[in-house]
């Protein structure tokens, strides 16, 4: 039984982070597709692939449907033949695969080689190639603008580390509640768009999670109008496949969002922490916790209330014993 709101999110995070079982596959999937790559093309030894993604940067959520794998190329052996054009390379690597998996579902990406199986996780594979090895960036093929860019997976999953420290390990937790909010509502947000706009919101440490969520909700709607660059100024603007009009739209989602959330927030601060839940449950969906009664809608103009169900042990404390 969920009897606070704190307790609510706790168990939320909970339910949305990948489990044991989740984290066994992705280990063994990951692994034997490297290590088969490894035996097909020529690598850069100096890393020869890692992992990228959600998932390396430790903000990923259930369900977890595909995993990211840079792969690298040995500049000598690849650059001139596939180095102005990104489409071909992105078709050698697709050709490689195949070798490997020859009854599954392949697929060319904007910048990676989708594998798909019949069980979670599908794969992306991103091949690369190593520019500056001790500043770990990365060149990696755009087939939409059929050019090569610049990216540093290793530095920005660093970047969001340091960050999460710096907001005392609360950063990342927000993060996954804003996916699944993301999820749950097919908003059209990439995940590391949000994740640095997410950075660019925050610039203190908060209380607790929905106090996190609260400070999203209230600047977002400004904010989102805003160009999103790369903090580390590599991979430029990560908004920009994002129109003018669909900002207008996310601008005026987070701005109905802001009022729902400070209602929550502002029925907890009465202590009135079941109709706090639903209205939470209600703004993220399952797996968030149900109230143990329903009784405020989500619009606030609902003054009716269904019957209370007592917990086991006793009425709730806001009726008194």
């Amino acid at each position: 039984m969920t009897s606070t709101v704190n307790q609510a999110f706790n168990d939320f995070l909970k339910e949305i982070e990948p489990n044991d079982s989740e984290k066994e596959k992705i280990i063994k999937r990951h692994q034997y597709i490297r290590e088969s790559l490894r035996g097909i093309i020529k690598n850069d030894n100096r890393k020869p692939d890692f992992l990228t993604g959600s998932y390396a940067r430790h903000t990923q959520i259930r369900p977890i449907n595909d995993i990211d794998i840079m792969v690298t190329f040995d500049r000598d052996e690849y650059w001139v033949k596939y180095g102005n054009k990104p489409q071909l390379f992105l078709s050698y690597l697709k050709r490689k695969l195949r070798e490997v998996y020859p009854n599954s579902d392949i697929r060319t990406q904007t910048h990676s080689i989708g594998l798909d199986f019949n069980e979670a996780p599908n794969v992306d594979v991103v091949p690369a190639f190593i520019i500056n090895y001790e500043e770990q960036i990365y060149q990696i093929p755009d087939r939409k603008f059929t050019r090569f860019i610049r990216t540093s997976p290793p530095r920005h999953q660093e970047l969001i580390s340091n960050f999460n420290a710096r907001l005392n390990q609360k950063f990342i937790p927000v993060i996954k509640i804003l996916k699944k909010w993301r999820q749950t509502n097919k908003i059209n947000l990439k995940s590391f768009h949000l994740e640095v706009f997410c950075m660019d919101i925050f610039n203190a440490p908060f209380g607790n999670f929905q106090d996190g969520v609260k400070i999203f909700f209230n600047n977002a709607a400004t904010k989102i109008m805003e160009k999103c660059i790369d903090p580390i100024g590599i991979s430029g603007e990560l908004d920009d496949y994002l129109s003018v009009e669909e900002k207008i739209k996310l601008s005026k989602l987070f701005s109905e969002m802001a009022n729902f959330v400070n209602k929550a927030i502002e029925l907890e601060s009465r202590g009135l922490h079941q109709d706090s839940i639903d209205q939470w449950h209600q703004i993220l969906g399952s797996p968030f916790p149900k109230p143990i009664f329903q009784s405020v809608s989500i619009s606030g103009s609902s003054k009716s209330k269904k019957k209370t169900n007592f917990p086991p042990e006793g009425r709730n404390p806001r009726f008194g014993n």
